[in-house]
């Protein structure tokens, strides 16, 4: 069975989000981890068709929408999810590390967001892992306390298939920053997600 993934590039050309004090943005970043997360689900053993999705906000989630009523009347189930990877910032510049956020009413955005975090802990052994973050249908936060752009959860909130934002490390950080501008870290990074997807199919359809 077909299953594919909706990789959607964060930020926009012209908002390209958070950036180091060497000046590299969220937006570069993610060029590089989506890189390696399509690239994964290309070469791994699951049937996974990645798509890489641009353009602002509010465009993706409603190309994805669209996508996903599309494929419901035209063909037999096709399990399908959508995902972003972000930098985050702080004030703090003492916060670091990563988390998952997912809706907390969908149950396979939840084993998404869990799936993924554990591969992502597999590679950032010094980074803290925030643990899965979730929101519900106001775009509020459920037992969690961090500074977040209330805009970017309508990504998780809007979207119709199970979806989820990682948030990969916090560019205030002085060490998440380093991790992160290093290319082969990146590429960790796009694989250990795309591997997190690979095995979120896999207890799926088990």
């Amino acid at each position: 069975m077909m299953s594919t993934a909706f990789i959607c590039h964060c930020h926009d050309w012209d908002n390209q989000g958070a950036q180091t004090k060497d000046g590299v943005t969220e937006w570069q970043i993610a060029c590089d981890v989506d890189r390696a997360i399509s690239d994964t689900l290309k070469v791994g053993p699951g049937k996974i068709e990645p798509w890489r999705m641009e353009r602002t906000l509010e465009e993706r989630i409603s190309d994805v929408n669209m996508l996903w009523k599309l494929a419901g009347k035209v063909m037999a189930y096709r399990p399908m999810i959508a995902i972003e990877t972000h930098c985050n910032w702080s004030t703090d510049k003492h916060r670091n590390g990563f988390f998952v956020m997912a809706h907390h009413g969908s149950e396979h955005g939840r084993l998404l967001a869990r799936v993924i975090s554990q591969k992502i802990s597999e590679i950032r052994r010094h980074g803290n892992n925030l643990g899965i973050n979730l929101v519900d249908s106001n775009r509020q936060w459920i037992g969690t306390e961090h500074e977040y752009e209330n805009h970017r959860q309508a990504f998780i909130t809007q979207t119709l298939p199970p979806a989820v934002l990682v948030e990969s490390c916090f560019l205030s950080n002085f060490k998440d920053a380093y991790w992160i501008t290093q290319i082969e870290n990146r590429r960790k990074l796009g694989v250990a997600i795309g591997e997190g997807i690979e095995e979120y199919f896999k207890e799926i359809e088990s």
